[in-house]
């Protein structure tokens, strides 16, 4: 009798997908240690997401938005901010805001230093990203014209990787 009531569908399913995570969490291990040998892109064996933020605007949205989807996928999350020249008293706070978000939802977070499309690009690549999630970006036209636009050169240099451009908040 006990057999039958402790062997339901739903606990031999629910089993089934903690050894599916737990494989794949080794087989990602696997893929890590073997890829110095040339593996040109990601292995989606565990999905991973990167929330871009930006010292300019609170990225609030950007991170609960990020979240859900990596909740959904049952992925590993990271913020990543890229700091490309000191920042001020304002930016820092917005930072640190958006930092507690994440330290409260269990997101990991990164700071690197440079220019922001290059860096975000190298970090993606290094770290095995399978999802790009960013906001719109503040630039104008004519920076965009003269630096560039960071959401065109990481869709151009990302091709494997999947980008999520999340809309900017209403009092944007």
């Amino acid at each position: 009798e006990a057999k039958k009531t402790f062997f339901t569908e739903g606990k031999l399913s629910a089993l089934r997908e903690l050894a599916l995570r737990e494989i794949a969490g080794r087989v990602d291990e696997d893929v890590q240690e073997h890829s110095d040998k040339g593996i040109a892109r990601p292995w989606a064996a565990n999905d991973r997401v990167m929330i871009c933020i930006s010292p300019t605007r609170p990225s609030m949205r950007l991170i609960r938005r990020g979240w859900r989807i990596a909740q959904r996928m049952h992925a590993e999350v990271i913020a990543v901010t890229v700091e490309d020249r000191p920042l001020n008293e304002k930016e820092r706070k917005i930072l640190q805001d958006d930092f507690s978000l994440a330290n409260r939802l269990g997101i990991e977070t990164v700071t690197l230093k440079g220019t922001i499309g290059p860096e975000l690009i190298k970090y993606a690549r290094e770290n095995n990203i399978t999802h790009v999630v960013i906001g719109h970006s503040d630039r104008t036209r004519i920076q965009e014209v003269m630096q560039g636009s960071i959401i065109s050169s990481l869709t151009r240099e990302l091709r494997t990787i999947d980008i999520l451009v999340v809309a900017a908040d209403l009092e944007d």
